[in-house]
């Protein structure tokens, strides 16, 4: 790679994105339908818990189930790279990059929760909610690029208009307005385009 001339190393880098997504599988899209989903009732399952329960603080408990999510995700992507003809560096980038993003999930609430001890107050979990649409919004556009794949570009737009939405709309629908858009975000801007890549792989079989 060194020895390649910018010329060189640009058609190599093409010839990568092309064979990433000439490696479209059957079933490529299935993380994608399973997290939006999930992700969708877990978030409103929230909002049932905290008009039901006696002491709403702990309806945020039941996010602990996106844990399983996440490993069932790791096992079905793993089996999938096992699969693929041919792995690219293109590839390894766009598999890091969400994986960037579990790890930066974790940073922000480690954060978020941290505030509490040292300010005294949940203010910032308000944050929570557009930041990780942010989050999220930066994965699809760049697995859009690489993939060249448009339903990614229109879903990576859906998040970062909903996070601008829950803080504009904040003061009138709360927390739990907050989790009715990351729902439909997930199902619209995540489950749909899963769908979507689900066909094309099937018309590329």
């Amino acid at each position: 790679m060194n020895n390649l001339t910018s010329e060189e190393r640009i058609k190599l880098i093409d010839e990568m994105i092309a064979q990433t997504r000439n490696n479209t599988q059957k079933g490529a899209g299935n993380v994608m339908i399973i997290c939006g989903y999930c992700v969708a009732i877990i978030a409103l399952l929230n909002i049932l818990l905290v008009y039901t329960l006696e002491q709403p603080q702990y309806a945020a408990w039941i996010w602990l189930l996106s844990i399983p999510m996440t490993i069932v995700s790791l096992i079905i992507n793993k089996k999938k790279d096992r699969r693929a003809l041919v792995k690219t560096q293109v590839d390894k980038i766009m598999s890091k990059t969400w994986i960037a993003f579990l790890l930066s999930n974790i940073a922000l609430l480690t954060v978020i929760f941290s505030s509490f001890f040292v300010f005294d107050t949940w203010l910032f979990a308000v944050l929570i909610t557009p930041v990780i649409l942010i989050m999220l919004g930066s994965g699809q556009y760049i697995t859009g690029v690489i993939m060249g794949f448009r339903p990614f570009y229109y879903g990576s737009g859906l998040f970062w208009i909903g996070a601008i939405l829950c803080i504009i709309l904040y003061p009138i629908i709360h927390q739990t307005g907050q989790f009715v858009i990351l729902a439909i975000c997930m199902i619209a801007g995540f489950a749909v385009p899963g769908h979507a890549l689900n066909r094309k792989a099937e018309k590329d079989v």
